[in-house]
């Protein structure tokens, strides 16, 4: 029997059915937008930006385009053009237009221009081309000099981008317009940095890696990828994982360590006579750092099976810290107590046997693919030896392009960093005095690891960074970076020697193939001299193996 509530949900269906099936549609029959000009290219302003920008069509262009006006000119309700088709045609028709005009307008630009020009006109070229060579200015330094100038460094820029045919009337105009009280700088600064699309921020530090590099450790990745893929079997199909650690360790808005400090907010002015508000915490709370253990998946249905481990040395966490949250965690959270917060060779071992003992049956059912970066933590021998025991096959993401391959850093981070901070200021904000006590800033990660993690699906993240799907569904933004045309093939054929240790850092001395083969290099050499060993490729056990360094094959929920 059917009810009202039934048919109100198959009406929405339906509704959504509709809108989808609309954007399909329109999508399929793309419709090129009209280019919507703020003046004609022959006009005689756009005529005089040409001359004075050193006849470089492209700031006339822009010119005409209204780049650099904002949208004022369009909600005033200026007469708008739409001439132009495309910018090759634009270029065109702005070199046609000076062609075309009188040899003696050209000419008294230079030598008495307020006899044949009016002062507004004169004053709104210049401008625009000071400002137009400012922003390219800025743009050059942010790219090739990794600079995000000042506000004293943009000023002084100003004079030196006039055009030299500008009248003395006109360059004392020009510089006085961010001269005077800083006040008026910042609001000149804040109207030039709106109308040409730029923002007062940071640069991001990141490794510079050339874009050819780039695009061949890219590439030799993927390969390795799909070579991981394909070598998996039919019945076990091949399940990647990610991890990666946050070094929790930055004093910025960013930052997750014991007390985290200058998160924006709004803040009262107070007068000389009131309580000056200060975020009340001492030095060590400031500096105390942990480390957390991410780690996701493509597949929703394995992601609350995955460990979520957060590392604190002797002197951070206390015994009677875990054992007072012994039992209240979810099944998939650990916190351990160590000597050092840091990763090292045997916490990296402990993690596998953790992580191979979360996952159980799987090991069996899929074949899993550990995806880490090339920290040295994670590359060593007995961690090789471990991960091969565990049935985990580990994959290594290029150096220098965890930014654009890794999804934790893609996508994971981010996101787990802003709830942890919206949490910690809602909690702190109903606690007596604003104390947060360690079990407290405990319950906090862990709260921000389950809002973050647990509930998400992280398919489209490993869809993006290319490493599902055979990189059909690359992001742009990727795409972009590494120069890939869409459409490319990497194929799944095994790395060279050298394209694997492109993937390494330079210094690392291990042997780089058997992590791409995935098998010992004893093997390789048997079977390049025709004596295949017969039976599995993972070593049997035997009383008689290489000892290895201490590796926990159990690691319980909390440990001392």
């Amino acid at each position: 029997m059917w009810t009202r509530q039934d048919f109100s949900e198959l009406n929405k269906r339906i509704d959504a059915a509709s809108k989808k099936y609309k954007r399909a549609k329109a999508a399929a029959v793309p419709r090129p937008a009209p280019v919507v000009s703020r003046c004609r290219p022959d006009n005689s302003v756009c005529v005089m930006v040409y001359i004075l920008a050193g006849r470089l069509a492209g700031v006339a262009a822009d010119f005409v385009l209204g780049r650099g006006w904002g949208h004022r000119w369009q909600r005033r309700g200026r007469r708008r053009f739409e001439q132009c088709s495309d910018r090759k045609h634009l270029l065109a028709d702005v070199e046609e237009a000076y062609a075309q005009a009188p040899v003696s307008a050209v000419a008294a630009l230079a030598k008495d221009p307020f006899s044949h020009f009016e002062f507004d006109e004169l004053l709104c070229a210049h401008k625009y081309v000071m400002e137009h060579r400012l922003a390219a200015w800025i743009a050059v330094q942010n790219v090739e000099h990794s600079v995000a100038p000042s506000r004293e460094q943009v000023l002084a820029q100003i004079p030196m981008h006039i055009a030299e045919e500008a009248p003395p009337k006109i360059r004392k105009c020009l510089c006085s317009l961010a001269s005077g009280a800083p006040r008026k700088q910042r609001k000149w600064l804040a109207r030039f940095r709106r109308r040409w699309g730029c923002s007062f921020g940071v640069l991001r530090p990141q490794d510079y890696v050339p874009v050819e590099e780039r695009r061949s450790k890219a590439a030799a990745f993927f390969r390795w990828v799909n070579l991981a893929s394909r070598e998996a079997s039919a019945d076990r199909p091949p399940l990647f994982i990610n991890m990666d650690e946050t070094a929790l360790v930055r004093m910025d808005e960013t930052a997750l360590v014991r007390h985290p400090t200058c998160i924006r907010g709004y803040v009262a002015k107070f007068s000389a006579s009131q309580q000056k508000a200060v975020d009340r915490a001492t030095l060590g709370d400031r500096r105390t750092c942990m480390s957390y253990f991410a780690c996701v998946t493509h597949d929703a249905g394995v992601q609350g099976q995955l460990p979520q481990v957060v590392l604190g040395n002797e002197r951070q966490v206390s015994k009677a810290l875990l054992d007072t949250i012994a039992g209240k965690l979810p099944a998939n959270m650990v916190c351990w107590r160590l000597k050092s917060s840091w990763n090292s060779h045997e916490t990296m071992r402990k993690w596998l046997s953790l992580l191979a003992k979360s996952l159980g049956n799987l090991v069996r059912d899929r074949t899993v693919i550990l995806l880490v970066d090339v920290n040295p933590s994670h590359i060593h021998q007995s961690i090789f030896v471990h991960a091969r025991r565990c049935g985990i096959r580990l994959v290594y993401v290029p150096a220098k392009l965890t930014a654009y391959l890794q999804p934790c850093d893609t996508h994971v981070f981010a996101k787990f960093k802003r709830s942890f901070r919206d949490i910690w200021r809602e909690r702190r904000s109903n606690l007596p005095g604003g104390v947060v006590t360690d079990l407290c800033w405990l319950e906090i990660v862990f709260e921000a690891i389950q809002t973050a993690l647990a509930t998400a699906s992280w398919r489209g993240a490993f869809l993006s960074t290319g490493i599902l799907e055979q990189q059909r569904r690359v992001s742009n933004r990727l795409r972009g970076a590494f120069g890939f045309a869409r459409g490319v093939e990497f194929g799944d054929n095994p790395l060279t020697a050298e394209e694997a240790s492109a993937i390494f850092p330079k210094r690392s001395k291990a042997d780089h193939l058997s992590y791409v083969l995935w098998q010992p290099k004893s093997h390789r050499l048997q079977k390049e001299r025709g004596q295949v060993r017969p039976g599995p490729v993972t070593p049997p056990s035997s009383p008689k193996r290489r000892k290895l360094p201490p590796t926990f094959g159990a690691a319980p929920r909390t440990i001392d």
